[in-house]
């Protein structure tokens, strides 16, 4: 297994999730800029106690974690191995709906949309078959142009900021609480890098940890600053949007550029195509412990398939663009590392090989 350093299990990381929440809205459930801003660090706070689990077993046996259920229980191992397989699945499906739906009514409205799934799960796939080593370099320059890009558009809008924005953006609902938590529990839903975090972990050399807090560090920043910076620009009217921070892209101009969407759309899809590339490599070590044959193969043909029928047929909405459930992530991120901690180790099983 080849190693990658702390940094790349960051960018890793970060364009698993952080990188694409720049699309998502400011709060589904209509809160206002400094509730959902609250919401927020209440996420990160459970998704800290969900990655203890991980990083504890990852210190306790470097091995990976596939390896490790093998060796607890050869049940153990194929069960876990089609539960996090089918993870893994929805989550490529997903991601290349929303690619696929974001270019089509953005920008690319003359494509079909079998078309543009087909060529992102290719491009995906290709990228997969270089290994977590090369996705981590790869995603290295992606994350850095992302950076340059992130706060060119901050700096530009800073002519159009307007603090009475933050006063009338959202108003508060009337269920406050249940509100609050479901902007909590639908935060902590949508972050499928923490599940992505337990096949991860093995593969840094070292400082996993320091790795770990780093990024959790990062995302709350990033994610802080796009709700503020979308409520303070756009007020009630970013509440309505399903890509806030692309809408404010619009609004960013300099003397060199006058338009920053085009750029944001070239950005957003590198980050996309590596995370597609991350999700079909991990889809395929789940296929690869289940020992069917060419599990590559079907890591790319199963999600492209399912996503051009759900296209085909209009089924965006009941499929596409539902973050899996948080008693989901919360299960496959913090409960079954917890359970392998805690299960004794009965035999080496050889049907799992890295």
């Amino acid at each position: 297994m080849k190693k990658i350093s702390p940094t790349q299990l960051i960018v890793l990381l970060f364009v698993t999730r952080a990188f694409l929440s720049t699309t998502y809205g400011v709060s589904q459930y209509r809160l206002n800029v400094v509730l959902s801003m609250l919401s927020a660090l209440v996420a990160i706070a459970l998704q800290l106690v969900l990655i203890i689990p991980p990083l504890v077993l990852t210190s306790e046996s470097d091995k990976d974690f596939l390896r490790v259920a093998f060796e607890r229980s050869k049940l153990m191992g194929y069960g876990l191995s089609l539960l996090y397989g089918g993870f893994f699945f929805f989550e490529t499906v997903r991601l290349l709906g929303i690619f696929s739906y974001f270019l089509k009514n953005q920008f690319l409205d003359f494509l079909p949309v079998p078309l543009l799934i087909v060529a992102l799960s290719l491009v995906g796939w290709y990228g997969s078959k270089c290994g977590i080593e090369g996705l981590a370099r790869t995603a290295g320059v992606g994350v850095f142009i992302f950076i340059v890009m992130f706060f060119v558009i901050i700096f530009s809008v800073t002519g159009e900021m307007d603090i009475y924005n933050i006063q009338i953006a959202t108003p508060v609902p009337e269920n406050l609480f249940q509100a609050f938590m479901g902007d909590v529990f639908l935060k902590t839903a949508g972050s499928d890098e923490l599940v992505a975090l337990v096949f991860l972990l093995p593969y840094v050399r070292k400082n996993k940890t320091k790795a770990t807090l780093s990024y959790m560090g990062i995302k709350i920043f990033v994610t802080e600053i796009m709700i503020f910076y979308s409520a303070l620009i756009l007020g009630d009217y970013a509440g309505g949007l399903s890509q806030p921070f692309y809408t404010l892209s619009t609004y960013a101009k300099t003397s060199v550029i006058e338009r920053y969407d085009s750029i944001y759309m070239c950005v957003w899809t590198i980050g996309t195509v590596i995370k597609s590339a991350v999700l079909i490599h991990l889809f395929t070590k789940n296929l690869h412990s289940l020992r069917i044959k060419y599990p590559s193969v079907f890591a790319w043909v199963l999600p492209t398939i399912t996503a051009v029928l759900l296209a085909f047929f209009g089924m965006y909405d009941s499929f596409m663009f539902r973050v899996p459930s948080v008693i989901c992530v919360i299960g496959l991120c913090g409960i079954i590392p917890l359970a392998l901690i805690f299960t004794k180790r009965k035999k080496e099983v050889k049907a799992y090989e890295d």
